[in-house]
């Protein structure tokens, strides 16, 4: 009998985790607009003798709205103007993908959480050549690290 209710407490404290995390999935599937800010930054540096990274502060803000997840669709207003993007959900996070007309991809990620009322950790990925680069397209690879909040 004690096997039991061991048994059957084991398995109410393993099912409340899992449960908080699906309803935190399904407010990602339900939100519809997001603010984020990215207060760190990481990009690579090359050199001719090697390749390191070099993560600095600095500050980038993103508005996703109209967020459509089942559709796949959204808009991104960010430091370079307003784009539209392609949206998908996962089991754990929401993705928000979009190439500009150069050829650079950029990806946010932003994470869902259990707590309920806690800003949403968030990860900014871009995929371009460099500025200075020669028409060999030298990549500069660079990633925002930051926290989303939902608009309702």
């Amino acid at each position: 009998m004690m096997r039991i209710m061991l048994l059957i407490l084991a398995a109410v404290l393993v099912s409340q985790p899992v449960s908080a995390r699906l309803e935190a999935d399904r407010t990602l599937e339900a939100v519809r607009a997001l603010t984020c800010e990215f207060t760190a930054y990481a990009t690579l540096v090359v050199s001719d003798a090697d390749s390191s990274a070099q993560v600095q502060p600095r500050f980038l803000s993103i508005a996703f709205e109209h967020i459509e997840s089942r559709e796949g669709t959204a808009e991104m207003n960010g430091m370079a103007g307003h784009a539209d993007v392609v949206t998908r959900l996962s089991v754990h996070a929401l993705h928000f993908i979009q190439m500009n007309n150069s050829g650079a991809l950029s990806v946010t990620t932003v994470f869902g959480s259990d707590a309920p009322g806690v800003k949403l950790k968030a990860v900014h990925t871009r995929h371009e050549a460099s500025d200075e680069a020669s028409s060999s397209g030298e990549p500069k690879p660079s990633q925002y690290y930051g926290e989303c909040e939902f608009l309702r």
